[in-house]
């Protein structure tokens, strides 16, 4: 399981899962995502159920990813991570003059 890109609050971030190790001749029967705990309040916005899941970070902090994967025979490998977010972009507005007085005016940019 590894993140494809940075972690930032309110952008998409994707994940795809890899399985080393299987067993020969088994195969990948299903995937099962899921967001737990943390600060970011994450959801899932894609299939939960594939090799790669779409993860919706709402504020910066944390969260936590799992993933199970199962092979044909009924076995199954848990992985897990804790994914730091980052705030998003703040706006900044300067006002130009800063203090200014009655009736004189002002340029807003931001």
């Amino acid at each position: 399981m590894s993140p494809t890109q940075t972690a930032v609050a309110g952008v998409g971030l994707s994940f795809s899962a890899s399985l080393d190790g299987l067993p020969q001749g088994r195969l990948i029967a299903g995937y099962a995502w899921s967001v737990t705990g943390g600060s970011s309040q994450a959801g899932i916005t894609s299939a939960a159920n594939a090799s790669t899941v779409t993860v919706l970070p709402a504020a910066g902090g944390s969260f936590n990813l799992g993933l199970t994967v199962t092979d044909d025979a009924g076995a199954r490998y848990t992985a897990g991570a804790t994914i730091a977010v980052a705030s998003g972009i703040t706006p900044r507005i300067v006002a130009t003059p800063q203090d200014p007085a009655e009736g004189e005016s002002v340029t807003v940019n931001g």
